[in-house]
């Protein structure tokens, strides 16, 4: 019998190689082989995640974590669930975990702003996405959501500035609008009184 080690690396190789129902096959043989092993645990929730099988992949990321309990995969997988489910607070949760396990993911902290902006705390989300820039500085999607944060705590120049950092990283087909202009009809959608919104459709055709 191979030993755990051995046994995970077979299970990957299948993984990678798109080979889902063998690499599921081999993460839950090893399981019962050998007992909980977060990394298999967690492989396996994501693939049963991509099956459209979210409950069962839950279980496993709740296994991995009874196994390992700051096992950053397994908090940033649940806090992506959870997210996509609109369950904001368990999301915030999670991705706090990881972000303790795991201080320098960039990933959790971009999926955290996301939330944040959800759910209004802006200064928040504002940290994680100036947390995200210092670490993937050529990032057009942070810079546009940092952007569009700022704007939203009422902080118009460094939005502006944010937005023209947006439009030096994106592609030409993500500009749908000049990049100030963007963020100025954003400004003023968020302060104008509901009876002259309307006027900004002009301004932005």
């Amino acid at each position: 019998m191979p030993d755990v080690e051995e046994a995970f690396a077979e299970a990957v190789r299948f993984h990678q190689a798109g080979r889902d129902v063998e690499a599921q096959t081999a993460y839950r043989t090893l399981l019962t082989d050998f007992g909980l092993h977060a990394p298999s645990l967690c492989n396996l929730g994501v693939l049963l995640a991509k099956a459209g099988k979210t409950d069962e992949a839950v279980v496993q990321y709740q296994l991995a974590l009874a196994a390992v309990p700051n096992y950053a995969d397994a908090h940033f997988n649940l806090g992506n669930i959870h997210r996509r489910a609109g369950q904001f607070p368990s999301a915030l949760e999670h991705y706090r975990e990881c972000l303790k396990a795991a201080p320098t993911n960039a990933s959790a902290a971009y999926n955290m702003g996301l939330v944040c902006s959800a759910v209004g705390d802006m200064p928040t989300a504002v940290e994680c996405f100036r947390f995200v820039l210092k670490r993937e500085p050529h990032s057009a999607d942070a810079y546009s959501h940092f952007g569009d944060a700022l704007v939203r705590s009422g902080k118009l120049p460094e939005g502006i500035d944010a937005f023209r950092s947006f439009s030096a990283s994106a592609s030409p087909h993500d500009l749908p609008v000049d990049p100030v202009l963007g963020v100025l009809l954003g400004w003023l959608d968020h302060i104008l009184p509901c009876d002259m919104k309307p006027l900004l459709r002009g301004i932005g055709a």
